[in-house]
C-alpha cells in the first residue's frame, strides 16, 4: 500500500475579491474536506480546483500554455487564469512559510531563495508561466530573479538520493531517476562526476509523459461512466456532487491500498445503484470482466483492477526500458514520487529488470524526495554540472551569400549585395551539452540597410536537430520573443554598415532569456 501522507493534495478553494484578485480560502487536503460542506448558493461563491496541474500538462503538450491559459472548476465550469491560480497558491505557501520562520527568527521575504519545482517535461512557456506566477505571488521581483530558482523535479530527487551514501552513488556511477508522481512520470539519467562535491552531469535529456497515478484515476472514471451511463454520471455530478466526491475519495483509498491480489469494493451513491447491476452485466459481456453489484458497493476483482492500472504501468515501464536500452552504462534505477510506492508498479519494475544488471531502488520518503532535494539544489544550484539541451535556441540572421554553403532559394539582393536570408544562428543546439556557468559569446550582428536605427532580434526555439534555416512554415521552429535595440547612431551605421552591439546591452537582455530557459547558459555578445 502507499499513502500520500507526506504531501498535501493538489487542491485549492479560491474566492474572487471585489478587486478581481483571487485569494486562497482552503488549500490542500483542507480544501478537499471543506468543499464537501459547501452547497447551493454558498458553493457558487467559491472556485474549487483539484488536480489542476494536469490541466496545465494538457496545455503544455498542446503547446498552448501561456498568458491566456486557464484552469477550470470542473464542477461549476468557472475558469480562472492559470497564472492567477498558481500565484494564489504560491502566495499562500509563502505566507505560511514566513509565519513558521518568524517563530524562530526575524526574516523577510527578500532574505529567502525560493525553489519552485516543476516537471522536467515542461516547455519554456510553462516555465515562464511559473516565473510570472512567482513574481505575482510576491516571492521575488523582476529585478531580483536571483531569489527564485526553478528546479526540475527528477533532478531534485536525484540530488536527495545522491546525498545518502546507502544508495551507492559513487564517482562514475550512472543511474536513472524516475519521478513517478500523481500527474506525470519524469525521467532523468545522471552520472556522478565529483567525489568531494558530489556533482553530476546529465547523460540523457529529461523525458517522460502523463502516466502518473491520475492516469489510473481517469481509466477508472471512464470505466465507471461506461457501467452506469453518461447521463447517470452527469446527473450525479450535477445533483449530488458530494456523493461523487465520495466515490473519488473511496477510489483513491482503494487505489493506494491495492496490493495486486485483493479485490476492491467501492460504495456507490444510492442514485446509481438501480442501474449498477445491469450496467455491470453489459460491461462484463463486452469486456470479459467480472464487475458486480454487491449490496451498496461496486465490487471489482483484482484482475480487473490490474487492467485499470495496466496502461499507466505499461507506459512507464516501456519508457524506462527504452532509456535503459539507450544507456547501457547505467546500473541503477531509482523510483521516487508517491506512485513509486505502489506495489503494482514496483512488481512491474522488478519483473522487467530482474534479469538485467540493474538494481531497482525505492528510497525511504520516496514521495518527499523532490521537496527534500529542492532544498539541496537551493544550497548548491551548480550541483548539476552539465545538462543536455532538449531544444536549439538562437536567432535568424542574414549572411553574405555563398553558393557553396547556402541554398539558392535563400538568396536575396539588397542594395546591390547578395545575402542569404533567414539563416539559423544557434546559441545552443539540440542535444548539445551545456556546462554550468558556460558563456556563449556571439558577435558581428548589425544592419544591412543604411540609416537603420533599430535592430530587432527574434529568438527562436528549434525542436529537432539540424535546422539550418528559420522559416515560419517549419513546424519544428517556434518564435519565443523579440529583443529590440533602438536609438542606434545612423552615422556609425552609414560609415561602417556593420554595427557591433555593446556587450552590456546584449548581456543584460540575453541573461533574461537564459533565465527564462532555466538552463545553465549565459549569453553575451561582444
Amino acid at each position: 500500500a502507499y499513502t500520500d501522507q507526506g504531501k498535501t493534495a493538489t487542491a485549492v478553494i479560491l474566492q474572487k475579491t471585489v478587486k478581481n484578485e483571487y485569494v486562497v480560502v482552503e488549500f490542500g487536503k483542507a480544501a478537499v474536506r471543506r468543499i464537501g460542506s459547501l452547497s447551493g448558493t454558498n458553493r457558487q461563491r467559491y472556485i474549487y480546483l483539484h488536480n489542476f496541474k494536469m490541466q496545465l500538462y494538457v496545455a503544455n503538450e498542446n503547446k498552448t500554455i501561456g498568458r491566456k491559459t486557464v484552469v477550470k472548476d470542473e464542477e461549476t465550469g468557472v475558469e480562472v487564469p492559470a497564472v492567477d491560480a498558481i500565484a494564489a497558491c504560491l502566495k499562500h505557501v509563502k505566507n505560511e512559510a514566513l509565519k513558521q520562520l518568524k517563530q524562530a527568527q526575524t526574516v523577510v521575504c527578500g532574505d529567502i531563495l525560493w525553489v519552485v519545482t516543476i516537471p522536467a517535461i515542461w516547455t519554456i512557456d510553462a516555465k515562464q508561466l511559473m516565473k510570472n506566477a512567482a513574481i505575482k505571488a510576491g516571492l521575488t521581483t523582476t529585478d531580483r530573479l536571483d531569489r527564485l530558482h526553478l528546479a526540475l523535479e527528477p533532478e531534485a530527487a536525484s540530488m536527495w538520493c545522491l546525498s545518502d551514501s546507502k544508495y551507492g552513488l559513487r564517482t562514475g556511477t550512472v543511474y536513472i531517476v524516475a519521478d513517478c508522481g500523481g500527474g506525470t512520470v519524469d525521467v532523468t539519467v545522471h552520472k556522478v562526476t565529483g567525489s568531494v562535491t558530489s556533482s553530476v552531469k546529465e547523460v540523457k535529456a529529461c523525458s517522460g509523459g502523463n502516466w502518473g497515478s491520475t492516469a489510473i484515476d481517469r481509466k477508472f472514471y471512464a470505466t465507471f461512466e461506461e457501467i452506469i451511463g453518461t447521463e447517470a454520471l452527469n446527473d450525479l455530478k450535477l445533483d449530488d456532487a458530494d456523493e461523487w466526491r465520495d466515490v473519488q475519495h473511496r477510489w483513491e483509498e482503494s487505489k493506494c491500498a491495492f496490493d495486486g491480489v485483493t479485490d476492491v469494493s467501492i460504495k456507490v451513491p444510492s442514485s446509481v445503484r438501480r442501474v449498477l447491476a445491469s450496467g455491470c452485466k453489459v460491461f462484463n459481456d463486452k469486456h470479459k470482466t467480472g464487475f458486480e453489484k454487491a449490496g451498496n458497493c461496486l465490487n471489482i476483482p483484482a484482475a480487473d483492477v490490474l487492467k485499470i492500472f495496466e496502461p499507466s504501468v505499461e507506459k512507464t515501464v516501456e519508457h524506462l526500458q527504452s532509456i535503459v536500452w539507450a544507456t547501457p552504462e547505467a546500473t541503477k534505477i531509482i523510483l521516487v514520487g508517491n506512485f513509486s510506492n505502489s506495489i503494482v508498479l514496483r512488481d512491474a519494475f522488478e519483473k522487467a529488470f530482474s534479469s538485467s544488471q540493474f538494481s531497482v531502488i525505492v528510497p525511504n520518503l520516496a514521495g518527499e524526495c523532490v521537496m527534500l532535494g529542492a532544498v539541496l539544489i537551493g544550497n548548491n544550484p551548480l550541483q548539476v554540472a552539465e545538462r543536455i539541451s532538449n531544444y536549439s535556441y538562437g536567432i535568424s540572421v542574414c549572411r553574405c551569400f555563398d553558393a557553396d554553403i547556402h541554398l539558392p532559394i535563400s538568396k536575396k539582393l539588397i542594395d546591390g549585395i547578395e545575402y542569404a536570408m533567414n539563416v539559423a544562428d544557434w546559441f545552443v543546439q539540440y542535444g548539445e551539452v551545456v556546462k554550468s556557468g558556460r558563456v556563449v559569446k556571439k558577435g558581428g550582428y548589425g544592419s544591412i540597410k543604411e540609416g537603420q536605427q533599430r535592430l530587432n532580434f527574434t529568438v527562436y526555439e528549434g525542436r529537432v536537430p539540424g535546422i539550418e534555416y528559420i522559416e515560419s512554415t517549419n513546424p519544428n521552429v517556434r518564435e519565443l520573443g523579440n529583443i529590440v535595440s533602438e536609438d542606434m547612431d545612423p552615422e556609425i551605421l552609414k560609415a561602417q554598415r556593420y554595427y557591433i552591439l555593446s556587450q552590456g546591452i546584449v548581456l543584460n537582455t540575453f541573461k533574461t532569456i537564459a533565465w527564462l530557459l532555466s538552463s545553465n547558459l549565459k549569453l553575451a555578445v561582444s
